[in-house]
């Protein structure tokens, strides 16, 4: 099964809480059965002792563009689930080669202008982000956009931010 933003999310979703809002009803949930459900890797699945690190993981993937730099990591907060971020940026200018490995690599959808910036575009499943299960058996989703802007023309764009988070409550 290919795994989704939507996997990765239900997963989280399942280990913190196991409530299905949609049917209001409760469940008690292995990670044996969340795995069955969202294709994502249990945690007793996953290589003993491998830590995520603060680490250039696209150049440790062999898939970083010669002109994305890795300017370090954060831990941010999503939906009420932690996140480490792996944050890269690119001059607008040369942006394409890294929106078109994202793509290729880890199926992220095209980037498209909406309201005020850059961001990558649904697909008719739904999906936009990227997808990676790593050899250790973590799962990562890939971003890029353009942060606030009414440019059009990529080659004025100062830089586009390339992010790669790994769930921190389902590891």
């Amino acid at each position: 099964m290919k795994l989704t933003s939507l996997h990765l999310r239900l997963t989280v979703w399942l280990a913190a809480t196991c409530t299905v809002l949609f049917v209001l009803t409760s469940c008690t949930k292995t990670a044996d059965e969340a795995k069955e459900l969202t294709g994502a890797t249990p945690a007793a699945q996953r290589v003993p002792n491998s830590k995520p690190r603060c680490t250039d993981i696209l150049e440790t993937w062999g898939t970083k563009p010669a002109d994305l730099t890795f300017t370090g990591c954060a831990d941010a907060s999503f939906g009420g689930s932690r996140t480490l971020d792996y944050l890269y940026k690119v001059d607008g200018a040369k942006a394409k080669p890294t929106e078109a490995m994202l793509m290729t690599n880890y199926a992220m959808q095209p980037l498209k202008f909406a309201c005020c910036g850059w961001e990558p575009a649904l697909n008719a499943t739904g999906n936009r982000l990227g997808v990676k299960r790593d050899n250790n058996g973590y799962d990562y989703e890939l971003s890029m956009g353009s942060g606030e802007t009414l440019e059009r023309d990529w080659n004025k764009i100062d830089h586009f931010t390339v992010t790669v988070s790994l769930y921190l409550d389902v590891i």
